[in-house]
Order: C-alpha cells, then structure tokens, then sequence
C-alpha cells in the first residue's frame, strides 16, 4: 500500500510531464522526452556551474591538507537547497493536503499515509541535494587523493545527508502545523511562522558561515571551531577522505536526530491532518465600500489572492524576506566574505560583478508573475467577463511582482555598494542593474506563464512549485545570471568591469523591451482566449 500511495504522489508531482493540462490528454512521447531534456539541460547546467566552484575550492584546500574541509562546505550549501527546496511543500504535503480526509476514511493505516508523504519529501529533498553533491563528487574524484573507502564512504555521504534533509523539512512543517493548529487566522499564522523558522534558519546559516570564515582565515584554531560548530559536519569531512569511525558517527547522528523526529510527527500527524481548517467565522458589519479605479483594484485582487495562499506567498514572494535578510549578514559578515574572496587570485577586481551577481540572483526568488495566469484556474472566466481589458488584467500582475521586489531590491543594492565601495561609476551601474533586472523578472514570468499556463488543476501547488513556467522562470533566470557572469569573466582581460556591466545592462533592457512588446500584443490575444 505504500508502494501504490508513493507512486500516486510521484504521478501528481511529475503530471505535467505525463499529461497536457491545457487539453487534459497524454503528452505524445516525443513531448515527455523533451520536457525531461529541458529539466535534465537545467540540471546539467547549474551542475556545471557548481563544478567549477568546487574545482577552485578542493584544489585550494586539498593543497593545504584541509580536504574535509572542501566537503564540509559543499554539504552545507546541498543542506541549504535541499532543505530550502522541499521545506515549503512539507506542511502542504503532511497536514494540508486535499485528499488527507479522503485517505484516512478508507481501511489505510495513518502510518502508512504518513510514510508515503515522507517519501514524497525525501523525494523531493533529495533531488534538490544531488544538483549540489553530485558535481562535489565529481570533482572529489578527479582532485582528491582517494582510498576504496575513501570513494565508498564519499558515494554514501549523499545518501545519508538526504535524511538529514528530511528530518528539517518535518521538523520545520510539524512547527508550523502545530501552532497553526492552536490559533485562528490558520493562512496568515502558517505564513508568519514558516518565514519565522525560514529567518531562524538563515541566521543559524550565517553563524555556521562566520565560523567557516574564521577558519579559513584562522587555521590555527581550525579543528576547535570544526568540533564545536560543526561536528556532524566534520566528520562527514572526515568519512569522505576514508574514515571509518568517522561515517559511523556521522550516520549515528543522522539517525540520533531522524527517528525522534519521525516519532514527533508520526504521534501527531493524525490530529494535525485532520483539524479544522475552516476559517473563523465573522460578525457581518455594514459599512460603505470605497471606489477604486479598475488598475487598483485590479491589483488589490491580486495582492488578496498572494496573501491569502501561504503556498503562493512563501514560494514565489520568498526573496521579499529573503533580500533583507542577505543584506543584514552582509552588513555582520560583509568583510570575512569579501577577504575569502581575495584569496582566490584574480578575484579581487571582479567583486563588483559578483555583488551584482548576487542581486540578480537574490532578486529571482520573487516570481509571482510565474504562475499568476495559471492560478486563475477554472475561473478565469469571471475576470474575463468584467469591464476590463487583458491588458490591464496583465499589468496588474507586473505591477504586484514590482512593487514587492521594490523595496528589498533596493534595500539590497544599497548594502552590497556600502560593503564593497567601488568606484563611482558602479554606484549609478549596480541601481541601474537591479531596476532593470527586476523588471526583467516580472515580464520573463508572465511571458513563460502566457506561454505555458495550467488551468486544470486541483491543487494549487501543481502551479506554484511544479509547473514548468516557475521553474523556467527560476532556472532560467539564474542560468542567464551564470551566463553573462561568464561572459564577463570571459572578457575581464579585454574590457573594464565597469564596461562590462555596461553591457550586461544593455543586453537586459533589450530583453525587456522585446518580452513587454510581446506581452502587450500577442499575449493580451493569448489571455482573451483562455
């Protein structure tokens, strides 16, 4: 039976690869195996990208005799995706999904429910983390002086950390049903509290990476802070250069913190899974409406409909936090992280492109636009009916994405220019480059969106986490980040940074340019026939 739940989850997580929503009939092969090319090219892509970092990283330490360390560092950031990347469906995937009633009214065990939701978070955790490990390895392998433990132990170190994965998802979704359970306003509680955990995370993350930075600033006092900080973490290090003692105590801890986590929910999931999730009720007050223009309220809508979906809201508006939140370790950490990348030669002058870099790729995290024209659903056909136009409908959507990205964006920019001080012309280029790059966002969204939209779908978070309009829209940006990055690099030598960054400017506004023409006349005919 766990078997048969499990394959269910599978089929309605990778449905848009087996079925066209638009017509609700099963994709011909050839277009299985080019949506499964495109996510394996994205992969493949950010794999790459990972494999040179980790290239410059383990032959820096490998060199120094801090091996371990290289996979120290390389198991935080695959915990960090891995955790980032299924966090967020843990609560909706346990305790608020929508055949959870159904289920627990037949002769099935809640056990065997539990187990095959678990999976599916294993799941999802785990892909996530294999984007990170297995270039590490890859490069493990090739510059690494290994033992057949040593590669052994290195193969299983994935797996084992996958758990790890999966104990912090269940542990983070069981914080945030539970308290959830106990208060009214059951939406607005599940999103403060998951941003809550979300914030404790990244500061728990800052610290471990302020102790990384004394360590490699600091090799004297390396293995103390290792020990005190890190220790699970170290030995995992120390297992993948062949250290028997060392896996066993890795896999000791991740089991330690495992089965009581899986007894924590286990014990409570049938009572959390089926609590009242109706809203309360409300004492009916009359009072007179206040007129707004169709652009307000347009985007009034689409603001209450944000707010009101914790699934939307903290997948898609996530960088609304998730900016500031850089910025405040930057200003705490901004200077150990700047000197760790003075240690890599040749890296000092393209610091300005990397704090830019790093704006783009922050900035991505707010996506709203991505999946906005799918969550209309089935009742598309009531904004279609009201005195408005598709353009306006479309504007509205942009101008959502906009104003939430405003704010932290620029909050963002100004800190990275605080921290690195660069010459005066990167302080008019770097505001100049997040204007443009968020703009881009919001039009790159709707446009993938307009393209790809679902309109059949039973649970929002097909369209939220699943569709292949988000995922573009994420991968892609990023892969066009990683892009003129190395085409930067590329031509460091030839052209100023300043020049450069110029140029990657000049690439974005044309791209925006083309993506609003586009929107504004082929996509307002697209939404019309919806």
């Amino acid at each position: 039976m766990i078997g048969v739940l499990f394959k269910k989850q599978l089929r309605e997580a990778f449905s848009f690869l087996l079925v066209d929503k638009k017509n609700k009939r099963a994709r011909s092969k050839g277009s299985m195996l080019g949506f499964a090319a495109l996510y394996v090219g994205l992969f493949a892509y950010f794999g790459v990208m990972l494999f040179l970092l980790g290239k410059e990283l383990c032959t820096a330490l490998v060199s120094v005799g801090l091996g371990w360390l290289y996979f120290v560092l390389m198991g935080l950031v695959a915990l960090f995706l891995g955790v980032i990347g299924s966090v967020f469906s843990t609560y909706s995937s346990l305790y608020g999904a929508k055949d959870n009633d159904m289920l627990l009214a037949m002769p099935i065990p809640s056990r065997v429910i539990l187990i095959s939701r678990l999976l599916g978070v294993y799941v999802t955790g785990l892909l996530y983390e294999l984007i990170v490990m297995i270039p590490t390895l890859i490069v493990w392998f090739v510059y690494a002086e290994l033992t057949v433990p040593a590669v052994i132990f290195s193969l299983l170190i994935p797996l084992v950390l996958s758990f790890f994965v999966l104990t912090l998802s269940c542990l983070l979704g069981f914080g945030v049903a539970w308290i959830s359970s106990k208060l009214r306003r059951k939406n607005l509680v599940s999103i403060v509290m998951a941003i809550a955990f979300l914030v404790l995370y990244m500061v728990f993350y800052g610290k471990i990476y302020g102790a990384l930075m004394d360590i490699l600033t600091y090799a004297d006092a390396m293995a103390n802070v290792a020990q005190s900080w890190l220790y699970p973490f170290y030995q995992m290090g120390l297992a993948a250069r062949g250290d028997g003692i060392a896996m066993l105590i890795f896999c000791g801890i991740v089991a330690g913190i495992l089965l009581p986590a899986y007894g924590l929910v286990a014990h409570s999931f049938l009572k959390l899974a089926t609590a009242n999730k109706g809203s309360a009720s409300k004492k009916y007050v009359k009072k007179q409406a206040g007129a707004r223009s169709a652009g307000r309220a347009l985007l009034w809508r689409e603001f209450c409909r944000l707010i009101g979906s914790p699934t939307y809201l903290l997948n898609c508006a996530l960088g609304v936090v998730m900016m500031p939140v850089v910025g405040v370790v930057l200003l705490l950490y901004g200077d150990d992280v700047t000197s760790v990348f003075a240690l890599i030669p040749g890296m000092e002058g393209l610091m300005p492109l990397i704090g830019a870099a790093m704006i783009c790729a922050t900035c991505s995290m707010i996506d709203t636009t991505a999946p906005s024209i799918s969550l209309e659903g089935k009742w598309v056909w009531l904004i279609r009916s009201m005195p408005v136009s598709a353009g306006q409908v479309l504007a509205a959507k942009l101008k959502l994405q906009l104003l939430l990205a405003a704010v932290p964006t620029a909050f963002l920019t100004v800190v990275v220019l605080v921290m690195l001080r660069p010459s005066l012309a990167f302080w008019f280029l770097l505001p100049a480059l997040a204007v443009v790059f968020t703009v881009f966002m919001a039009l790159w969204g709707l446009f993938l969106n307009l393209k790809w939209h679902n309109l059949n779908w039973s649970n929002e978070t097909a369209v939220v986490k699943q569709s292949l309009s988000v995922t573009l829209t994420i991968f892609g940006s990023w892969a066009l980040v990683a892009l003129l990055g190395l085409g930067c690099y590329a031509l460091y030598d030839l052209l100023s940074p300043a020049v450069l960054l110029g140029i990657c400017i000049g690439i974005l506004t044309a791209a925006c340019v083309a993506l609003w023409v586009w929107i504004f006349k082929k996509g307002t005919a697209v939404f019309d026939t919806l």
